[in-house]
């Protein structure tokens, strides 16, 4: 059995590292398709504007993208990231010198980290390197200050590109970046905001699995324990009341052993839900130990603490089970205590509990108050 559940959890850990994967795959993709657009557009733009130099560079840049967009090659972080950024930084260098400053290709330099960044973030975690990120960035700004320094002092390869057509490639790379950044910041917030989610999800299934019993869905004793300390706090408070119901199945003991404990677990199941349905949503129930159930009933007078305890007994010893050819039988004993003052919860628990002692001794499938 725990080689079977070892193997199955091994099974889902591939499988969602897989679904993963074609996650990232699909993401990185879609970036080349979109580069690949791109440098269509500015292929366009240096075809009109006769700088064969960088018509070559955009033809060699949109073969490289597609390439990698329709190719169904295996992710590899470190491969795409050298490519992005030596690409980027190979045409923004080429067209910066080839047409000048002013066309504002140094603003790739704005698009480039966060790209950078988007890459690492994406990638699963055995492949993320932040110092390939820092050493990337610093290169980025590094290719940045240097073209500055040389668009100073030398004039543009293609000088006869009109100050018109410099203006339209200027426009072109800033509203490029701008858009670019939005679409980075909306995806980030949209990871983030899908990040939280799943971490509250998480975390209400942690909370479920610390504080409720698997098969029963009642509480458990620690999380049954925090409900007393506080209901005894309310009731010194609010000078209000509280009532205990501590209950047990009877001969549950020989169910297990006539029927397996597999029709055991059937009958605590049922009797499960039968008093989740008979209880009020202000209400506590826990499964104290194997077969015993305490409830805790917020704001509850004694006389409507036995009624309560009453209508369940009345109702678990009405049902049955149907298991393989025998119809089963069952019934519970209940003790019933009241909130005392000066009373330490562990107190009340006990005084319930040897109440019900007193129920089994009286005969079983009954409710014993004071």
């Amino acid at each position: 059995m725990h080689t079977l559940s070892r193997k199955a959890s091994q099974l889902l850990l591939y499988c969602r590292k897989e679904a993963y994967q074609l996650s990232v795959k699909i993401k990185v993709k879609h970036l080349m398709m979109f580069l690949s657009i791109i440098h269509f557009l500015l292929l366009l733009f240096f075809i009109y504007a006769k700088a064969p130099l960088m018509v070559w560079v955009n033809v060699i840049s949109v073969m490289l993208y597609l390439f990698f967009s329709f190719q169904n090659i295996k992710y590899n972080y470190k491969l795409i990231i050298i490519i992005v950024c030596s690409e980027v930084l190979i045409h923004m260098a080429l067209a910066t010198l080839s047409v000048g400053w002013s066309s504002g290709f140094y603003l790739y330099v704005l698009l480039l980290i966060p790209t950078i960044y988007y890459l690492s973030y994406i990638a699963e975690s055995s492949y993320r390197q932040y110092t390939d990120v820092f050493r990337y960035s610093f290169i980025a700004f590094a290719t940045f200050i240097i073209l500055r320094v040389v668009t100073y002092v030398k004039p543009p390869l293609y000088p006869h590109i009109s100050p018109f057509v410099t203006q339209l490639m200027y426009l072109f790379n800033a509203c490029l970046t701008i858009g670019v950044l939005i679409l980075f910041m909306t995806i980030f917030l949209s990871t983030i905001q899908q990040t939280e989610a799943s971490l509250k999800a998480q975390n209400g299934k942690l909370s479920s699995l610390a504080n409720l019993d698997p098969l029963t869905g009642f509480y458990n004793r620690r999380c049954m324990n925090e409900f007393l300390v506080q209901a005894v706090e309310d009731a010194v408070d609010e000078c209000s009341e509280f009532g205990l119901i501590m209950g047990d199945i009877d001969d549950f003991k020989s169910i297990n052993d006539t029927y397996g404990h597999e029709c055991g677990d059937l009958v605590l199941k049922k009797i499960a839900h039968i008093m989740q349905h008979n209880i009020r949503e202000t209400d506590f129930i826990c499964r104290w130990g194997g077969e015993e159930i305490l409830l805790l009933l917020h704001n509850c007078t004694y006389e409507n603490t036995i009624r309560a305890a009453e209508n369940i007994r009345k109702k678990i010893a009405e049902a049955s089970l149907s298991y393989g050819d025998a119809t089963i039988h069952f019934s519970m004993t209940f003790g019933v205590h009241r909130y005392e003052s000066n009373n330490l919860p562990s107190e009340l628990v006990r005084k319930a509990d040897h109440k019900l002692y007193q129920g089994k001794v009286n005969g079983k499938n009954c409710v014993v108050s004071e």
